[in-house]
């Protein structure tokens, strides 16, 4: 009943209550209708858990594994990505499964999405969260009834500390123990001076990735038994473009790095597209603490300085990009023809009918823009 004396906006669009509803009502079959819409809407989930996923395989073999419901991949980093989903509760058959993938799938993250989750099976997953060699989350799904429409949306409830503790006194250290380590102090330098970690699910082991600001790029440490590196990567399938584009600025990228940097394409392996400075000299994990302070330092200063060299170079290229997809069919004539030769392929203008699509576009119904509430705004709707 309306309250005496309120105004009534009419206009206004009806806000609907969210009813929650079995999981079964919105997918009746796990691997027939829940696995295909989880790899359909695998943004939505990667959204909850602060990473950028694609290259979805549903029900797929690896080879040592066997069969997973959904293989992705972090787009920041190429890591591979497990997905084991259920309607119902955490069983130990899933559980045994999700073990099984993180010691035999080469998995970098892993994700376990249920109904709930016991107890029991939570304290699995911060255990094996506790090593420095894979990452694990506990998703729960909920289904809700929005008026006609059925709607979904995630909960994580097991996660990869932030910060990783040492280990505790006396216990036996293992390699990623020695590795996780080392780099500690030197993530937390890097942070200090503005360099952050690729969130969630970045490499591990004696890998390291870092934020460019920039999806297809990285920065990147390593450090083994015969050296210590410290990169910039191009990923994705403009890859080589990117790296071609950043090429043409060598000679002023040399000039502010001390040491030579190694300009590594397509052809040379896993390191194509890829620019690298090595430090040649033996390294242990099992060194004196002097020993690994002087290494640590060398990367942390050494990627400091490659990221003073590269970055404004990395901003350029992807803004040229950016503004070139934006503005398709009114290319600049004043595009600067440096980077004109290196990124045609992402910067063609498209003319054929632009000014028809441009007037059909403003006339269409389905662009305008809708308003929802800030409660609306999280559900996920479970078809499109």
């Amino acid at each position: 009943m309306p309250v005496e004396g309120a105004y009534i906006d009419k206009t206004m669009a009806e806000i609907q209550s969210l009813k929650p509803v079995g999981l079964r009502e919105a997918w009746p079959d796990e691997a027939r209708h829940f696995t295909p819409w989880l790899a359909t809407h695998i943004d939505r989930l990667g959204g909850k858990l602060d990473l950028r996923l694609e290259a979805v395989q549903v029900e797929v073999t690896l080879p040592g594994a066997g069969r997973v419901d959904i293989c992705a991949k972090q787009t920041e980093t190429g890591a591979r990505v497990v997905i084991e989903n259920q309607l119902e509760q955490s069983d130990d058959s899933h559980c045994l499964r999700l073990l099984g993938y993180a010691a035999n799938a080469e998995a970098s993250i892993l994700v376990w999405v249920a109904h709930f989750f016991s107890t029991y099976h939570r304290r699995i997953l911060e255990w094996l969260n506790e090593a420095d060699t894979i990452d694990v989350y506990a998703v729960t799904v909920r289904a809700y009834r929005v008026g006609e429409a059925l709607a979904a949306d995630f909960q994580t409830v097991v996660e990869p500390p932030q910060s990783r503790p040492g280990p505790s006194p006396g216990a036996r250290k293992t390699t990623t123990t020695l590795y996780g380590e080392f780099y500690r102090p030197l993530v937390a330098r890097l942070r200090r001076n503005g360099v952050q970690p690729v969130g969630k699910g970045g490499w591990r082991g004696r890998w390291r990735s870092f934020q460019t600001g920039h999806p297809d790029a990285i920065y990147g440490t390593g450090v083994d038994e015969r050296k210590a590196r410290v990169f910039v990567n191009f990923r994705g399938t403009a890859h080589r473009d990117r790296f071609q584009a950043l090429l043409e600025h060598r000679e002023e990228i040399d000039g502010k790095v001390e040491g030579t940097l190694s300009w590594r394409d397509e052809n040379q392996g896993s390191w194509k597209s890829t620019v690298v400075l090595e430090r040649e000299a033996a390294f242990s994990l099992t060194g004196t603490e002097e020993e690994l302070e002087t290494t640590r330092q060398w990367v942390v200063d050494n990627l400091l300085a490659l990221r003073e060299a590269v970055q404004p170079y990395l901003d350029l290229i992807h803004g040229r990009s950016r503004r070139c997809s934006e503005n398709a069919g009114s290319f600049s004539s004043t595009v600067n023809s440096k980077f004109e030769a290196t990124l045609t392929s992402d910067c063609r203008p498209a003319t054929t009918h632009s000014s028809t699509i441009t007037r059909m576009a403003r006339s269409s119904p389905s662009t305008r823009s809708v308003s929802m509430s800030p409660v609306m705004a999280s559900v996920v709707p479970c078809s499109k």
